[in-house]
Formats: C-alpha cells, sequence, structure tokens
C-alpha cells in the first residue's frame, strides 16, 4: 500500500502574544512538584501578566531592564503594595497588534448561517462608540458563557459595566492562531457583576446565569434572537477596562461652562500611563486628551467646531488575545489586547435604571 501522506505542518504561531501561551505553559506546568515554570519580562507590567496568568502565575520571572524603577515596581508589587502600578508604566495586554479581521476557521464554517434560534426580523440599534481608555485593572472572578449552539462571526453578547450601554463582546469563534483551539459556543462576557442583555429587553448579571436561561445572541447589524446557556464558567483572570463615549447631542450654550473641560476632555495626572486622544470617528467625537469626567454627559469639541454631549460607556473582560469587542468597521472584531484609543466598537444604548433586570424610571439614579 502507499505511505501514508505526511501530516499537515503545524500551524504558525503569531508573535506578540504573551497572555495565551503564558496561560497555557501554567496550565501545563505551573505550581507543580515536578516543574517550575520562569518567564522572561521587559517591564513592570509584563511581569504582572505573567504572574497573573491564570489567576496562579508563574513560579518566577526575570526582568531584562535597566531601570531601576521598574526593580522597584516589581518589588513592591511582591510585597503586596497595591500602589506599585502608578507612574508612567505602560500595562501589557498581550499581543499588542492583533486585529481580528480573519474569518473563522472552525469546522462550523461550511454550515449555512444561524444568527441564533427564533431569528427576530426587527435590529436592535447599535451605534459606533470611540475608545477612550483601556487600562489593566487586577484581578477578578471572569464569566464564559458556553451556550448550546455556535455562534456565527460578527455575533456575541451584549455586556457592560453600567445599565445605560453594553458592549457586543464577539464569541471565540474566530482564528486563535494555533495557541488554543476555537470555542464558537462561548463568549466570554467578563466579571460576575457585568449586565448582559436577556430576552424581552431585561438585563441580568453574569453571576445569575444558569444552565437552560436564555440569552439574546446579536449580530454586527442588529438582528438577534436566542440562544439557550448550556454552562457557565467561573475563573479568576487579569482583566482590563475599556471605557468608550458617543456624542449623541449638541450642548447647551451653558453645558459644561463649569466642568473645566473648556470645550476639551482633561486628562487625569494621575493616569499618565493611559493613551489619550480620539480618533475622528463616526461618533463625531475629536479631542487631546481622554475623558475623565464625574458626570455621564460632558462637552467635546467635535470636528466641526461645534460643541457635542458624549456619554461615557464602560465594560471589564478578561485581558487575553482572544476576547474582543465587535467593531463598526471592516474587521470583524478587535482583541482587547490589540486595542487602542480611538478605535470605534459597537454599543446598544439603554435608558433609565435597572430593577431586578426591568427598566424603570428613578430620579437621583447614578453609575459610574
Amino acid at each position: 500500500p502507499p505511505p501514508p501522506p505526511p501530516p499537515p505542518p503545524p500551524k504558525k504561531k503569531k508573535k506578540g502574544w504573551k497572555m495565551i501561551p503564558a496561560e497555557n505553559l501554567v496550565a501545563a506546568f505551573g505550581r507543580s512538584a515536578d516543574s517550575r515554570v520562569m518567564a522572561f519580562a521587559d517591564s513592570f507590567a509584563e511581569s504582572v501578566v505573567f504572574f497573573e496568568a491564570l489567576g496562579v502565575g508563574v513560579d518566577g520571572v526575570v526582568l531584562r531592564t535597566r531601570d531601576p524603577g521598574q526593580v522597584r515596581k516589581l518589588q513592591r508589587y511582591l510585597d503586596g503594595d497595591s500602589s506599585s502600578g502608578d507612574g508612567d508604566e505602560t500595562e501589557t495586554r498581550g499581543d499588542t497588534s492583533d486585529t481580528s479581521d480573519a474569518p473563522s476557521t472552525s469546522r462550523q464554517t461550511n454550515r449555512p448561517a444561524n444568527p441564533s434560534s427564533n431569528p427576530s426580523k426587527e435590529k436592535i440599534a447599535l451605534v459606533p462608540a470611540v475608545v477612550t481608555k483601556v487600562t489593566v485593572v487586577g484581578v477578578g472572578d471572569r464569566v464564559c458563557v458556553d451556550c448550546t449552539s455556535n455562534f456565527e462571526p460578527g455575533q456575541g453578547l451584549l455586556v457592560g459595566s453600567f445599565a445605560r450601554g453594553l458592549f457586543l463582546a464577539h464569541s471565540e469563534c474566530l482564528d486563535s492562531f494555533g495557541y488554543v483551539n476555537q470555542r464558537p459556543f462561548r463568549v466570554n462576557a467578563g466579571p460576575v457583576c457585568a449586565y448582559v442583555l436577556l430576552p424581552n429587553g431585561l438585563t441580568g448579571y453574569l453571576s445569575e446565569l444558569r444552565t437552560g436561561d436564555e440569552v439574546l445572541c446579536v449580530s454586527a447589524d442588529g438582528t438577534y434572537g436566542t440562544k439557550t446557556v448550556g454552562r457557565v464558567k467561573i475563573e479568576r483572570r487579569q482583566m482590563v477596562l475599556v471605557e468608550a463615549a458617543f456624542a449623541d447631542a449638541e450642548c447647551e450654550e451653558t453645558d459644561g461652562m463649569d466642568d473645566g473641560f473648556d470645550g476639551e476632555f482633561d486628562g487625569d495626572d494621575n493616569n499618565d500611563d493611559d493613551a489619550s486622544g480620539f480618533a475622528d470617528d463616526a461618533s463625531g467625537l475629536s479631542s487631546e486628551s481622554s475623558p475623565q469626567a464625574s458626570e455621564d454627559d460632558v462637552c467635546v469639541t467635535a470636528p466641526d467646531v461645534h460643541k457635542k454631549k458624549a456619554t461615557s460607556y464602560s465594560v471589564l473582560l478578561q485581558n487575553a488575545e482572544t476576547v474582543r469587542l465587535v467593531t463598526d468597521g471592516s474587521r470583524t472584531a478587535v482583541s482587547v489586547s490589540a486595542m487602542k484609543v480611538g478605535d470605534s466598537v459597537l454599543v446598544h444604548r439603554l435608558n433609565g435604571a435597572r430593577h431586578t433586570g426591568i427598566a424603570i424610571s428613578e430620579a437621583g439614579w447614578e453609575e459610574r
């Protein structure tokens, strides 16, 4: 008989990935009596990525730096000093070059598109919001929502920190470049405290989801339907905070006069490590620095020189290259590890406060 064909060559690894490879190594060899996992890092922030991988971390880090300040920051971190991250350090969020426009290469790609069970002809309104801040915020209890049917590229769940707006978190159906298998049934949705949009206009906390519950599967074009939850996984992982803003009204002449913005956002002196500056985008915003207002609505200067009122939105997600938000551009989604200020992501805006998941009208309501 003819010899068997040679095995296919291994898939080429994408350069620059840090968090997912670190988690793979910790899962295979970490915290074992038979092995020790050591990592090379070029900065304090990169060291933290390795020490917090899978919530367990590597056994040690070789910090390659000529900056004694980086060494002192790492020492304070290892001593449990929460202030060790202050200063000019730019946090490491895995691969900062990956913007996922690759289509799904899972075994499901030959199946006809199936947005969800009982897809609706109606659409959910999604608007492009400009990313204004991306920063690592420590470890939290992250929720993966595994459904009983697969998502398609461009689909995910609407999640967020505030009831006023939810981000479209993409499923794990896109290519992971050989580091991990695709999970087209899964959405890595954020921490236990995050809101998730449910059928019939309700919201729930990710911590409350159970097997058999229904969630709303939303596509980038706003079409939606329901999916059944098959399993919920909660694990400790490093988190990333993403903030975005959307210009939704013209400012009155008195709006923002006492806010100290003077037509622009003022930066936060305590967050020099955050990237700053809006990119001109479909939201109509342009500014020199990131918003740090205490109110939801602030006045900013738009490219046409008119003052516009912008609403800020926030979401926490796991710091991993496979965690992505859906965009409104040519790319399907952008990874939180590659996201930068000025990127555009899709947000579903909601009105009013929430009580047990039901929208209510309440005076004096605030989220921040």
